[in-house]
């Protein structure tokens, strides 16, 4: 890893232009330095007229420093990236520069020391160049050193910022409201930067699966934000319009240790803000420096999801599900020509919450269901959270072993039930071992009893958390919490495992799968989320995309009851999810009485068996031996610099899988032609479907029949 520059500043912006010289503790050698694009001796102290040979300092007419970072023999390269620095703070200070020197890793730091008056102070970054040539691939670290107490005081905030001619995606993998890249969502936060369950509780924060890195696009380059996951640092975010006129939106992230989820009692150290920078020529450049950071699964998780799709019982009958409804859901699975990989017992199988076994009252032969689907070729999956309501035959047993996160009331009093959604309960610890094997041991229990196959593990968000939280393992994180139980998880039942929630958890081998979603058309969590979901979970590092039930969940009538959704939606939904990793079922074909609908359906299932599996099941077994070719992307990544505009970026609802194939589905109602944008000006498409050939880097007008789906592949 290299590094170019990095910059952190506070106080006034004539402050940082007048304060000379710069202090430089270096231990980097002269070649070194030309090999990161220096070409200056560095020993001792660096007075401004050498520091100048690397960094070029102005103060701008709008009230910014402007600083440049340029490779000194090469001059006609002076077009790096500008830096626009937002002085939010007003005190006096003297600014250092410390160049650290650890081997392969350089990192420029800037520092501080002064009198406080105001604890708030941010670095804003954009490009502001008409060059189209990068030529740094580096990471900068942007740190401050503070004492630890200071961490826990200060809240510094850096923003990036966008303008109509810039794109970013990364983050939260999924928001309430997500039509593209995160800067279109609406405005929210600061909110502390965790897995939370943006479905029961939308518009509070980040979805469950989630990781704090960024990545930007425009005609002159792309940029990329990441903060090391494993680092204590009190991280919150937002994403707001933009106050000058100049920008469109600003995506902030915030070190504020007093509204976070951390745990105020613990003495761990605090980390200040901390992250990396990443500047290349392209997006698709700087996407690969991230990917080769990822932690990534030494094997793939269960294949026959890759291929089959999972049938569950939760949109179709919701919590109504008995031994009868069983039996008919497998009949009718079969008997329409379908083979499972998985069929999933949903909600509404116990007595109580928490008990993960079947109520007797309700499935007299659970075992003998269970041996008809093995029969039929497929395996059995049970629904189970992480939560114990107090009616359940676990509840004291877990309560006396001390096995449930705790919280404490301000009165100094403990409590360990929380809310969620079917009830109150205690949360299981899985911080500490002894309650992991617990948990992991009852389930197996259970397994071994009725003989099915694995688990549908729902919730892992923090916001279920209880408030000023203790737990056995005396974790400083809430999400850390959540990295324990997918853990647990992906120790104890990998593979065939399904989870939602994530922090830092791309090396498991389990099915990352898709929020709930809406049985609608929109982008407030409807089909025209599906996509940008896909996207994004596999920008922040998670390939094993399991997405949701075709049609959706059918939450109109809430929990309780379901409904059959328009045809042409289901239809439409079909199509999209045939493209994607894995295909879901829960409200089913054989639901509508059209037969073309029917049969449309058993096509793309067919289809995506024959065609799109094979293709990601490989696309895996590169990844994982160490391909740098993205498994998923936005068409954009594949344009050349001078394609690059807003109307290519808002290409949301297509995607790029493996750099070769491009997927253009529709998700409008009504919608029977449409601009499908084939990227690559170098490069030529053939469609999948009529062998028809057309040149990239143009938008072209096409039919998009109710049975069609835009499928390009690449030709090399």
């Amino acid at each position: 890893m290299k590094l170019s520059q990095a910059l952190l500043a506070a106080g006034s912006a004539q402050a940082l232009i007048d304060a000379v010289p710069f202090t430089g503790n270096c231990a980097v050698d002269e070649v070194t330095m030309k090999e990161i694009g220096m070409n200056f001796d560095c020993h001792g102290s660096l007075e401004r007229e050498e520091l100048d040979k690397t960094l070029s300092i102005s103060l701008g007419s709008d009230g910014f420093v402007y600083i440049t970072s340029w490779i000194a023999e090469s001059p006609e390269l002076n077009h790096v990236m500008h830096c626009i620095l937002e002085m939010r703070t007003n005190f006096e200070y003297t600014p250092h520069m410390s160049i650290i020197s650890l081997k392969d890793d350089f990192q420029f730091i800037f520092y501080e020391d002064y009198e406080k008056t105001e604890r708030l102070y941010t670095f804003k970054f954009h490009f502001q160049d008409d060059h189209d040539n990068f030529q740094f691939n580096d990471s900068i670290l942007v740190s401050q050193i503070p004492k630890d107490e200071e961490a826990r005081e200060e809240v510094v905030s850096s923003c990036m910022l966008l303008s109509e001619n810039d794109y970013a995606w990364g983050g939260s993998s999924f928001s309430e409201v997500m039509d593209g890249g995160v800067h279109t969502n609406p405005e929210m936060g600061p909110v502390p930067f965790v897995p939370r369950d943006t479905f029961l509780i939308p518009f509070v924060g980040n979805g469950g699966l989630i990781e704090p890195y960024w990545i930007g696009q425009s005609k002159w380059g792309s940029w990329s934000v990441l903060v090391d996951h494993r680092s204590p640092i009190p991280l919150s975010s937002s994403v707001k319009k933009s106050e000058d006129g100049s920008f469109t939106s600003e995506i902030c992230i915030l070190s504020d240790y007093q509204n976070s989820e951390f745990d105020k009692r613990s003495n761990e150290p605090v980390l200040p803000l901390e992250y990396y920078v990443n500047i290349g020529t392209d997006a698709r450049t700087v996407q690969r420096a991230f990917q080769k950071t990822v932690n990534k699964p030494v094997e793939l998780p269960e294949r026959s999801i890759i291929y089959n799709p999972i049938f569950s019982t939760w949109a179709i009958y919701k919590k109504t599900i008995n031994q009868e409804k069983l039996e008919e859901f497998l009949d009718e699975i079969t008997s329409n020509g379908y083979t499972a990989s998985n069929v999933e017992i949903d909600d509404g199988y116990e007595i109580a919450y928490g008990d993960h076994d079947f109520d007797p009252a309700k499935f007299d032969d659970i075992s003998g269901w269970i041996e008809k689907v093995h029969e039929a070729g497929s395996n059995v999956t049970l629904w189970v959270t992480p939560f114990i309501n107090p009616g359940s035959v676990n509840f004291e047993t877990v309560s006396e072993m001390n096995c449930f996160v705790k919280g404490e009331r301000e009165n100094g009093e403990e409590f360990e039930l929380v809310a969620w959604w079917d009830g109150v309960g205690g949360m299981v610890d899985f911080t500490d071992p002894l309650c992991a094997d617990w948990f992991t041991n009852h389930l197996q229990e259970k397994l071994d009893k009725h003989g099915f196959d694995g688990f549908k593990f729902d919730a892992g968000e923090t916001n279920y958390m209880a408030s000023n939280f203790k737990t056995r393992g005396n974790v400083l994180r809430s999400v850390d919490w959540t990295r324990a139980y997918d853990k647990t998880i992906a120790d104890n039942f990998p593979g065939i495992s399904e989870v939602r929630s994530g922090w830092g958890n791309q090396h498991l081998a389990i099915w990352m799968r898709m929020f709930d979603k809406d049985s609608k058309w929109g982008s407030d969590n409807g089909l025209q989320t599906m996509v940008p979901h896909l996207i994004l979970s596999s920008l922040i590092g998670y390939q094993y995309i399991l997405p949701d039930m075709v049609g959706g969940n059918a939450y109109e009538d809430g929990f309780e009851g379901t409904y059959v959704p328009e045809e042409e939606l289901y239809i439409r939904w079909m199509e999209v999810t045939a493209f994607m990793p894995s295909i879901q079922f829960s409200l089913s074909p054989w639901q509508y009485k059209n037969s073309s609908t029917r049969v449309l359906c058993k096509y793309w299932t067919d289809f995506h068996h024959d065609i799109i599996a094979p293709i990601y099941e490989q696309l895996w077994e590169d990844y994982i031996a160490g391909s740098e070719i993205l498994p998923i992307a936005p068409i954009s990544y594949l344009a050349e610099q001078t394609e690059l505009s807003k109307e290519v970026f808002e290409q949301t609802q297509s995607w790029i899988i493996g750099e070769k194939y491009l997927v253009a589905p529709s998700v409008t109602k009504g919608e029977r032609m449409m601009q499908v944008y084939l990227p690559g000006r170098s490069l030529v498409w053939r469609n999948y479907f009529t062998d028809e050939i057309r040149q990239g880097g143009q938008f072209y007008n096409m039919e998009i029949k109710i049975e069609e789906v835009q499928f390009w592949e690449r030709i090399d």
